[in-house]
This record gives structure tokens, sequence and C-alpha cells, in this order.
């Protein structure tokens, strides 16, 4: 068997890993000489647990067992402010020790006995303390002056993602073009536009526990954007499976954040825990768009059942803006908790949602 199908046997759907990847093997002290031999191992790092990344893999070889490295490929046009910040991090104890950097790729020392997340661990109280201190630490890493937020779920590259799935949209019966301008106009002008720097995927598959210590792996995504960004997929990734009935209850949240804003050296009252906490749930939205839109593309089943969702949930953060009530309900069971319950447990509010993104804005739901 030659490299390449050696290579192709290792990684996830039989996807051919990048030349770039394997020729940054060489950049790892001591490996040259077995770069090219069929015993070395690439495979694709884990997202969400599910899917493969496609700038991020795992090295290993059977010939150096107790060593293992990751390998993230560098965009063309990012490779130099990646660098520098997975450097920054790195530095500060926040991510793997980088042990080769080349234009095309970061090469980082992996922890043999280091283990993702469990989210039920991080519950406890000095845990959920230790983890909201770390998160506070990576964005308190310096951004460049004057640098723009970095691409994920800004509107632009929302909108590129619905024109690719508009077809099958609409073959449900939805118009992601029309929510997505409703949200811009309804909910955008409410939320935060300072920029720190984030993991921009920040769920606890991809923050590694080595004895009690924390890093940061997965960072092809690192780079300026609302905190928010981040710790909407973290509180969505503390869920068991991403089940949202098991979306962190508000004191843990209220935790978190308490300890998160103190550690960046912000005001920690009760009112800025829930301005906090408020800004996360209206940063989900944008979450959710990026994540129906990426289920269409990848043809996912349950893609149809999410699309609902979205504007049950812009729905009721509308609401939640001018009713006491309102928020304090969306506080407490986390948005996207409330538009599904409202999509499976209350039909007709499918159809006002529809009418909210169609049509005149609602003003009220009765079940909220």
């Amino acid at each position: 068997m030659g490299a390449s199908q050696g290579v192709e046997k290792q990684t996830h759907s039989a996807q051919l890993v990048p030349l770039e990847a394997r020729a940054a093997v060489e950049l790892v002290p001591g490996w040259r000489s077995i770069a090219s031999e069929d015993d070395v191992e690439l495979e694709r790092a884990a997202q969400w647990g599910e899917s493969p990344s496609h700038w991020t893999f795992k090295l290993s070889s059977p010939k150096r067992p107790a060593e293992a490295y990751t390998i993230t490929l560098l965009r063309p046009n990012e490779g130099d402010n990646l660098l520098a910040h997975v450097r920054e991090l790195s530095s500060a104890g926040l991510a793997l020790q980088i042990v080769g950097s080349s234009q095309l790729a970061i090469v980082q020392r992996w922890l043999p006995c280091a283990r993702p997340l469990a989210p039920r661990r991080w519950w406890g109280r000095a845990a959920l303390d230790d983890l909201a201190r770390f998160v506070a630490r990576i964005h308190a890493v310096p951004i460049y002056h004057g640098a723009p937020e970095a691409a994920k779920n800004r509107i632009i590259d929302l909108r590129g993602l619905v024109r690719d799935v508009r077809g099958r949209c609409r073959r449900f019966g939805f118009d992601l073009d029309t929510e997505l301008s409703k949200f811009e106009r309804d909910l955008m002008p409410h939320t935060n536009c300072d920029l720190v720097l984030t993991h921009g995927n920040l769920h606890i598959s991809n923050l590694l526990d080595s004895g009690g210590m924390l890093q940061a792996v997965g960072l092809e995504h690192l780079g300026p954007r609302p905190r928010e960004c981040d710790l909407a997929c973290l509180f969505m990734s503390l869920s068991s499976r991403r089940s949202i009935s098991c979306y962190p209850s508000v004191r843990t949240r209220a935790r978190f954040a308490t300890e998160y804003l103190a550690e960046c050296g912000l005001p920690s009252d009760e009112s800025a825990v829930d301005e906090l906490l408020f800004a996360v749930e209206l940063r989900r939205v944008q979450e959710m768009f990026f994540e129906v839109c990426m289920s269409l593309k990848r043809g996912e089943p349950e893609a149809a059942d999410m699309l609902p969702s979205i504007p049950a949930a812009c729905l009721t953060l509308v609401k939640a803006l001018s009713c006491p009530d309102a928020r304090l309900q969306v506080l407490r069971q986390g948005v996207s908790a409330i538009a599904s319950e409202l999509t499976s447990a209350h039909p007709m509010t499918v159809a006002m949602a529809r009418q909210y993104t169609s049509g005149s804005k609602v003003q009220a739901v009765s079940t909220i």
C-alpha cells in the first residue's frame, strides 16, 4: 500500500488529507525521516464529537507512541494573524506548545494524558469558576488595533450560507433570506459589536483537561469577534449531547458570567450579569442560522425540524426587548429551548413566526 493510500485510510469519510498537512509532518523535530512512511497517521480532528474539521489534524505514529501532535493548516490571507494569536495563547499557557510553523501550517505538541471536557463535570462550582476564568484569559489576549471581525457568522457570512441553501429552504416552506433580513433589522442593532480574541468554535471537545490544567485546541477559527460568540457556543456544548433540554441552568450561567466578568475586569454585579446573559441569547440566533445552514448543506434530515426554531427564536427575542417577563423567561430557559417548545408543543406559533418573517411583525404570543 502506498503512502497516499495509507493516509486516506486514516481519515474520516474517505477524504484525502491535504498535501499541506502531510508536508507539515516534517516540521516536527525528528520526524523528517518517517514523514512519508505508511505508519504516520493523520486524521481529521473531530468537531462537536461528530463531523471532522477540514483544517486541523491529529498526527501520531506507532514508531513514536509517546508523541502526538496537532497540525493546523493556515488559510490563505489569514496565516500571519492566526499564527501570531496562537503564539500568544501558547505563551500564556492557554494552548498547546508550538513545535514548528511555516507559511502553511502550525504544529503543536499534543498532551497524551489530556481529555476533552466532560459536560456535567463542569457544572460544579470550583470547576465552573476555573472554566470561566480560562475563557476570560483567552478573551484578554490582545488583538491588533483596527482588526475587523473574523469570519464565521457575521451577517455577510450568513448571507452567503443562506444563498447556498435557498432552494432547500423554500422546499420546506421557509424563506431564510427574509428571516435574516428581519433579524438584521430588528435584533442586530441590539447585539454587542465590541471585539475580543475569540476561539470561534468554543465547545468542550475543543477544550482539553490535563490534570486540572485547561488548554484550547482546534484553533483554526481563532480571531476577533464579540465575546458572546464563544459564550453562546460554550453554553450549548455544556448541554448533554447538545440537547437544549439540558441547557445550563440560569444559576449555572450566572455564576459563570459573574466569574468571567470579574476576571475580565468588567462590572460583575447582577445587572451586568443579566446583560451579558441576554446578549449571549441574542448571539445564539446567529449561531442558529449558522447551524441550520450547515446542516442543510450536509443534507442532514433534522435540518427541516430546525428551521421553524429560527423565526420562533426571533419572535421571542423581539418581545423580550420590550417585555420584562419575556426577557426573564429567556434568561431562565435560553432562547433555543423556548423556540423548540413553541414549535413542537404549539403548532400555531410556527404559523405566527412565519407571519413575523414574511409580513407584519407579530407583537405578542400568548404562549410566551
